[in-house]
């Protein structure tokens, strides 16, 4: 008799995220500015899991006078499923800075959020440069170059642990009414 078991996990994970922040511009004399405030982060997410065991088990049969073989096949699958799903606030400090360059239209930015909470460690950083395409009293449009840094490490969120970063260059175009 031979049995071999096949086992075989598919995780989806799906997270998305709304923040919402309010902040008080404590310095902005048009080449420096500093913000503080706190972003309410609202996290929504799941992740599903599915499992399918397969075993198969295999009998040799062999009578022992006219030397005549045969294989009896037995296959056995099993599939679970799991899901688990999630939708928090977590609240976050948030830092911002901008510094303009002088004789350009250029900006040195850097925003960040942090997790006020010990249980998990949430941030989310961003730095790039900034560049003022049109600047007049109705509306400011300015096109963005960085980088992000986005890390979610939670402990039991709705029975849920994970342990995600995400990074890379970004580029955006920023409207202020």
């Amino acid at each position: 008799m031979n049995t071999t078991t096949d086992v075989n996990f598919v995780a989806n994970l799906n997270v998305s995220y709304v923040d919402y922040t309010l902040y008080y511009e404590l310095f902005n004399n048009g080449v420096f500015s500093f913000d503080l405030g706190l972003t309410a982060r609202s996290l929504n997410g799941d992740v599903t899991v599915t499992g399918t065991t397969t075993t198969v088990t295999t009998v040799d049969e062999a009578a022992h006078y006219d030397h005549i073989h045969t294989a009896t096949e037995e296959t056995n699958i099993s599939t679970a499923k799991g899901k688990i799903k999630t939708d928090e606030i977590e609240p976050m400090l948030y830092v911002a800075t901008k510094i303009s360059l002088p004789l350009t239209c250029l900006s040195v930015f850097a925003q960040g959020n942090i997790s006020l909470k010990d249980e998990h460690t949430l941030y989310d950083y961003q730095v790039g440069l900034d560049y003022d395409l049109v600047h007049n009293r109705l509306v400011d449009v300015n096109l963005t170059l960085g980088y992000r840094l986005v890390e979610m490490e939670l402990d039991n969120l709705n029975n849920l642990y994970t342990d995600l970063g995400f990074k890379g260059t970004f580029i955006g175009v920023v409207a202020h009414f």
